[in-house]
């Protein structure tokens, strides 16, 4: 057994295709475990619920740009964060 973890999210120019290999190695390899990683804000938990696949959410944000020092520590702190908790999984 394969066993295929598929990260994206966001949105749906990201899911898309996503999306079509899943259905692509669904279709084609009958032995195939797929895992779905995407966040909860995201269109993914709406666009792959009808693919039954096992799908894990994380908390995930991009680095935003600004001057403020105060904006990017917390920018930085948040990202360590999550980084840390994704080894809680």
């Amino acid at each position: 057994m394969s066993k295929i973890i598929i990260v994206a999210g966001g949105t749906a120019g990201h899911i898309y295709p996503a999306v079509s290999i899943i259905e692509y190695l669904k279709d084609n390899y009958e032995k195939v475990k797929i895992l779905f990683i995407g966040t909860s804000k995201g269109m993914e938990k709406v666009l792959l619920q009808n693919l039954n696949i096992n799908f894990t959410l994380i908390k995930a944000s991009g680095f935003s740009y600004t001057n403020n020092f105060f904006k990017k520590v917390l920018i930085y702190l948040k990202f360590i964060f999550n980084f840390l908790l994704l080894f809680c999984l």
